[in-house]
């Protein structure tokens, strides 16, 4: 072998391994006693010494002793090996392998792997590999302080193209899932280092062959591994391993497992069965022999001679084969009465249509008397549906064996089907028919026969393992629209090849939501995910029939929202004539797959972005336009959004339309209103006074709340109102120019309306009215309004004047005194309040006057002045105060009443002293007017023409009137 290189790998191909038998003496110790030596083998049968069964042990008291069995001649060149001969010294081969270098694995699959692990020398390495968690793990674990072994020897249950490590089943389809530890085992071995691998069947047929092929590529070892049962020659199994990938450099070795050989005995239904391992053993502790003596018994017993072949190397080059032969005595105990002795193990079949495959292990009793399990022991199974009844053993039977005495021990049924169920397995030792190589029966008494019996073991062992996952990637899902993900098929298998069936849910427990199906088939998932979607935690379970496993992982989604589309556009719009208008987009404008049941939000602009203008409002929720329409408004390019509320790029879609806008001015209303003011005044108006009422929202352009359209342009009188005039202060100098009066059908501008007055005729009062119309500036109004005007009456003072033409002239002489003159015989006294009311109480009733005469010079009174009148009985009384210079009136009378008195007013003065003019002062007294009337009389140079005189005096005198 060289050493020092690396050896580079290459491809495996399964081919031959060199025959070898390496058994060692532990391995078949009680085989020994029976086998001939190899190296004297006889050219003939010998004559074999004859043998009877030995004397039952002190436990089987009172058993008469059988006869000698007949004589029975051994094969020509037979010879007789004493019992307890070694075997090493009757074996050609070499027994033992140098342990530098290499390991022994030993599997807990392996039912006498205490057994095995005992029995190996101190100086190998042993690793155990413990049966509930994966084997792979452990060995790389183990194997982490190793570096450049020669082999690595595992011990394990195997078969066609699987092989059991821990709590894995390792086949080519999962070599996959565990490339990465397996490459790490194969990294502790040396460029020429040897995977050897003893279980039966590993490399059997074409499924075997590839297995350890792809197990060569997965580790870079050369792999060695049998076609056939692996284990001890009387159980029918060998520790040859005939198939290799490549040269196998280190030895085999063989291990002492008793009757046991490395396989697996199963009972299958199928691709998507449970896996059931059966395994019949009696226990150690139940097994022993008990005497008969009550039923009658049949012992069959006679010595044969039986032989083995095997191959050893010749020459470097050659091999050639060999026969050991052996004698040994075929016993068996036949009952007949109600001693039948029997072990039964109860166990239910879940399934249906099984394929049974059995193995089992009985007892004997050697010739020493010793009961042991092997290796010449006979039992006969069956089975029984439901349950067993010894006294009638035909009765449920669904299949069982009758088996002759052999040097294996393991034996297989006949194949039956079986219904789902309970069953009873039942192994006995008693009711053997007896074979032998001449094919005849040998029968005998046996006096003092014994049963033998122990209580069978049936372990039924669900060995189905679970399906294995690998990784699973966390997907994420970007997009809208319905999209898919899927999980690959080579995340999971089964290790024991079952075809498996995924089902998918939430972690939680809960189903997938109702947008996203699943295909069992492709392991694919589809849906069309709201937006803003959370991650999904899914779990996957996959199940091949009888077991489960699970894997959990969390697909993200992005981007993930549907843009909504224009299900059916907006059609134009045409809003013609006055008032308001509305129009609701209909609710299927717009759709979106996302939405699942959920509500757009709208909004509204016009097409190109902007906003609406004030007078249109757009409700959200209604999705409603509503406006009034300016006069002359223009046509409209209006665009509706809808929103999904995602968030996201996609979020929106709109439609625009046309809103065509025709004859939309709103006639206005104008609003008659009422003035009111005293007589001899002035009304004044203002714009507000002219009320037009314009449902318009907004005036023309759409966005002012006054001008044209909307508000009052212009007022066109159409009548003029009586007894004054309607005039235009419109240089606002306070009085009427001329030119300045109101023409029926003028129009005046709402701004000079505040200039607009009316002026009463004089001391007029009473109602009257005038007319109007209003435009906005687009239309007047339907109708015309009227402005009320009411003038009230005003109590007005009495008018005193004096005659027409006359003069006043005194000039008083010094000394002389003056008669009585009458002041005015022809003075008027008028109520200007009388010809517009009949209640002449209130408005032309005078209720006293007083008339004074003072120095006009002084202004005080002058003695010997005096005024006197002459009253009216019963109505008017006449009284003078000299020390005032006052003469007073009184009563309550009419103003041509008073004339009348007035009229009778004279003047005189005994004053010879004082020549100064003299003031005369009337002054009247009205209800509710406290301006009194004074007519005033001094003497001036000149003489006022409006006066006729009536005082014939030397002076001048004036009469002035005043009103307070």
């Amino acid at each position: 072998m060289a050493t020092g290189s690396s050896r580079a790998r290459r491809s495996p191909l399964i081919s031959a391994l060199e025959p070898r038998l390496l058994l060692d003496g532990a391995a078949v110790a009680t085989v020994a006693r029976s086998i001939t030596d190899a190296g004297a083998q006889p050219e003939g049968p010998e004559p074999a010494a004859t043998s009877v069964p030995a004397a039952p042990d002190a436990a089987s008291t009172a058993v008469a002793q059988a006869p000698n069995p007949p004589d029975i001649e051994p094969a020509p060149g037979e010879h007789t090996l004493q019992p307890d001969a070694p075997l090493d010294s009757h074996l050609p081969v070499p027994t033992s392998e140098d342990p530098t270098g290499q390991v022994i694995v030993v599997d807990d699959s392996v039912p006498f792997a205490d057994e095995l692990v005992a029995d190996i020398s101190p100086d190998w390495t042993v690793i155990r590999l413990q049966g509930d968690r994966d084997g792979l793990t452990q060995l790389a674990e183990a194997l982490s302080a190793h570096q450049d072994l020669k082999a690595i020897h595992l011990f394990t249950h195997g078969g066609e193209g699987r092989l059991q490590i821990g709590a894995t089943s390792l086949t080519e389809a999962s070599l996959e899932a565990h490339a990465g530890v397996l490459r790490d085992i194969g990294s502790r071995l040396s460029p020429t280092g040897d995977l050897l691998i003893y279980g039966c069947d590993v490399a059997q047929g074409f499924v075997g062959q590839a297995f350890v092929n792809a197990l060569a590529r997965a580790t870079g070892a050369d792999v060695a591994a049998s076609d056939d049962a692996t284990g001890s020659a009387v159980a029918g199994g060998d520790w040859q391993l005939e198939a290799a990938t490549g040269p196998i450099d280190a030895g085999s070795l063989q291990a002492s497992i008793g009757d046991n050989t490395l396989t697996s005995h199963s009972i299958s239904i199928g691709q998507n069965s449970p896996r059931l391992y059966w395994q019949g053993r009696a226990e150690s502790s139940a097994r022993y022999a008990q005497p008969f003596t009550q039923d009658k018994q049949t012992a069959y017993y006679r010595n044969v001679w039986r032989s083995f072949t095997y191959t050893v190397p010749k020459w470097l080059w050659s091999t050639e084969n060999r026969t050991g032969w052996y004698q040994t005595t075929e016993t068996a105990y036949w009952n007949y009465g109600s001693g039948t002795r029997y072990g039964t193990a109860q166990f239910t079949l879940p399934t249906s249509s099984f394929n049974m495959a059995l193995q089992t292990t009985g007892l004997s009793r050697d010739s020493r008397g010793t009961v042991e399990t092997a290796p010449y022991s006979v039992v006969n199974f069956a089975l029984y549906r439901g349950s067993f009844n010894p006294g009638n053993p035909m009765a449920n039977l669904v299949m069982g064996n009758r088996q002759s005495m052999s040097t294996s021990l393991s034996m297989t049924a006949a194949y039956g089907r079986l219904e789902a169920g309970t069953y009873i397995g039942v192994v006995s030792f008693d009711n053997f028919n007896l074979w032998d190589n001449n094919n005849g029966w040998w029968a005998g008494l046996n006096y003092n026969a014994e049963q033998m019996w122990g209580s069978f073991n049936l372990t039924v062992t669900n060995l189905n393992q679970a399906p294995v996952w690998g990784t699973v990637t966390n997907p994420t899902v970007s997009g809208s629209g319905v999209r898919s993900f899927s999980v690959p098929w080579s995340s999971v298998y089964d290790p024991d090849g079952d075809a498996l069936s995924i089902t998918a849910a939430l972690q939680n427990g809960q189903p997938l939501p109702s947008w996203l199906s699943y295909n069992a088939n492709s392991l694919t998932f589809t849906g069309n995910p709201a937006a803003n979607t959370a991650p999904l935690a899914i779990r996957l379970t996959a199940a091949d029939g009888q077991t489960s496993s699970t894997k959990d992982f969390t697909v993200s989604f992005t981007s993930d929202n549907d843009a909504p589309v224009v299900a059916a556009t907006i059609p134009d719009q045409t809003w013609s004539g006055s008032g308001s208008f509305s129009y609701q987009v209909n609710a299927g404008t717009f759709t979106d797959s996302d939405l699942s049941g959920t509500s757009f939000t709208y909004s509204a602009t016009l097409a190109d972005g902007s906003a609406l203008p004030a007078w249109l409002a757009f409700n959200t929720a209604t999705r409603t336009f509503s406006g009034n329409p300016p006069a002359n408004a223009s046509d409209l390019s209006l665009r509706v959004t809808a929103n999904d509320g995602s968030g996201q790029a996609n979020a929106t879609v709109f439609s625009d339309f046309a809103l065509r806008l025709r004859n939309n001015n709103d006639i206005p209303v104008a609003t008659g209103f009422a003035k009111s003011f005293a007589e001899d005044g002035v009304l004044s108006f203002t714009g507000a006074d002219f009320a037009l009422a314009d449902t318009d929202t907004h005036a023309v352009g759409g966005t002012a709340t006054t001008g044209t359209g909307k508000t009052l342009a212009n007022v066109r009188i159409l009548t003029l109102p009586a007894a004054g005039t309607l005039w235009l202060d419109a240089d606002t100098n306070g009085r009427q120019d001329v030119g300045e009066s109101v023409q029926i059908n003028q129009e005046i501008v709402s701004g000079d309306l505040l200039k607009l007055r009316y002026t009463p005729a004089a001391n007029w009062s009473g109602s009257t009215s005038f007319t109007w119309n209003a435009t906005d500036g687009i239309a007047y109004a339907t109708s015309a309004a009227t402005v009320s005007i009411t003038v009230s009456l005003v109590n007005d003072p009495p008018t005193l004047a004096l005659s027409g033409g006359r003069a006043l002239s005194l000039r008083p002489n010094t000394g002389n005194a003056l008669s009585a003159i009458t002041v005015d015989p022809g003075l008027t006294l008028t109520d200007p309040d009388t010809p517009y009311t009949a209640d002449a109480a209130n408005y032309d009733t005078i209720l006293g006057a007083t008339v004074t005469v003072v120095d006009s010079v002084t202004g005080n009174v002058q003695s010997g002045d005096v005024l006197a009148g002459t009253g009216i009985s019963g109505r008017i009384s006449v009284s003078y105060d000299g020390g005032s210079g006052a003469l007073t009136l009184s009563g309550s009378a009419t103003a041509a009443e008073y004339q009348q008195v007035l009229r009778t007013l004279a003047f005189s003065s005994t004053n010879t002293s004082n020549d100064n003019l003299r003031t005369i002062s009337i002054a009247l007294r009205t209800k509710d007017v406290t301006i009194p009337t004074v007519a005033n009389f001094d003497g001036v140079d000149d003489y006022i023409e409006t006066m006729r005189a009536s005082i014939p005096m030397g002076g001048d005198w004036t009469v002035s009137v005043w009103v307070r």
